[in-house]
């Protein structure tokens, strides 16, 4: 493609939900950065419901961008009739890059050494399940695990770019799925962003030592690899470690196939002191954040960790794992925890609640750290890959 051309990006907008799963931020933020961009590109967003287009665009404000389209595609990503018909769609949508923002792709349209005139791009945030098949057992990826398998190898074969969050997911997809160096050099590292609104509360750091309980945040899905259960049994320690009352606060959309967390805590008699809050809006989350006096993810695995950076961005202090690739993400700025030792967990949570100096450190190191990570970055970055990609294309045709 010749430099200064008009790049025609389609960017399949069916995988957001109204909850704020990971996938879902992502995919939001990435479209509302893309369109905000002066690049001369122009986006076709597809949407598999009329009522998630209009919302979308009028919470992104892309009515008054004239570089965005919407697209009404009426078949949901898993469905038969998607790989079907959307290889036709595209075509006649006259892109020249389609963004899948995770990793299911209309298989029929791609394969990356024919020539074609419209390149693939997927993003694959991670690929727990085959790292770790009991992560979440329930999962529809868990039980159909072969399928997920195939489907992956296939979009590696297909597709033009791979996106990924981390180094640490690059490194573990290409391993786990015995990659060619071919493959593997198509796999781009651009980590994710933070959004805006995401900033400190002004409150001073002794004010927090002063209060009379305190509170412990996680973010996130009820899964079994995210240690929910862990943390529950953590915090029921902390009480008589910390010297006053300790409560626990869950965010996140409730699945009926992941209870264990709150049945534990009704064994324990914790409930009075957990607030399994659900899911929030942008701005509750936010509050969520600066309330808190420690932000702990215990997960066994992530490929990114978007609660992390959120949450250093607020200002709030951080104990996490060193799973996939909070390490990354963290950097000097967290406390790191073995995931599967409760003990452990709660005596780090406890220094952080209790040590001033400490918390100072992490506060200020934690805003720097998070200063790294922006959505608008992530877009630049997306939006060389696309280019690069319709070159290559445009070569190979």
């Amino acid at each position: 493609m010749p430099d200064g051309a008009i790049l025609r990006v389609c960017v399949d907008a069916r995988w957001l939900r109204p909850d704020l799963s990971g996938v879902t931020v992502y995919t939001r933020e990435l479209i509302r950065h893309l369109a905000a961009r002066d690049s001369g590109d122009e986006y076709v967003l597809l949407f598999d419901t009329r009522e998630m287009l209009e919302r979308t665009v009028d919470q992104l404000g892309l009515g008054r961008r004239r570089n965005v389209t919407s697209a009404l595609f009426p078949h949901g990503v898993y469905t038969v009739r998607s790989q079907l018909a959307l290889p036709a769609f595209l075509h006649r949508q006259g892109v020249n890059v389609y963004h899948a923002p995770d990793h299911l792709v209309p298989f029929g349209a791609f394969r990356y050494a024919r020539a074609g005139r419209i390149a693939c791009v997927a993003t694959v945030h991670d690929i727990i399940p085959i790292l770790m098949p009991q992560a979440s057992p329930r999962s529809r990826k868990r039980k159909l695990l072969g399928v997920y398998r195939l489907t992956l190898r296939e979009l590696m074969r297909r597709a033009a770019a791979i996106i990924t969050d981390s180094y640490a997911s690059r490194r573990d997809i290409v391993r786990a799925l015995g990659l060619s160096r071919s493959e593997a050099a198509r796999i781009r590292v651009v980590y994710c962003g933070v959004a805006d609104m995401f900033r400190p509360k002004r409150l001073a750091t002794s004010d927090i030592s002063r209060r009379s309980e305190k509170t412990v945040l996680y973010v996130g899905r009820p899964d079994p690899y995210k240690g929910v259960v862990r943390l529950v049994d953590a915090c029921s320690r902390l009480p008589k470690l910390v010297g006053c009352p300790v409560r626990l606060r869950i965010v996140g959309a409730a699945d009926p196939r992941y209870t264990q967390a709150r049945e534990v805590a009704a064994a324990m008699n914790m409930l009075g002191s957990i607030d399994f809050c659900g899911h929030l809006s942008d701005a509750d989350l936010v509050r969520a954040y600066q309330q808190a006096d420690v932000l702990v993810l215990p997960s066994e695995y992530e490929g990114f960790g978007l609660p992390v950076v959120e949450a250093m961005a607020c200002g709030t202090p951080v104990v996490c794992s060193r799973g996939g690739a909070l390490p990354e993400v963290g950097g000097d700025a967290v406390v790191y925890v073995e995931p599967l030792d409760s003990d452990a967990l709660a005596s780090s949570i406890a220094r952080v609640l209790l040590d001033d100096r400490l918390r100072h450190t992490m506060v200020a190191h934690g805003i720097a750290q998070a200063r790294r990570f922006t959505w608008t970055r992530t877009a630049v970055q997306i939006g060389a890959v696309y280019r690069s990609v319709a070159q290559d294309r445009e070569q190979r045709s």
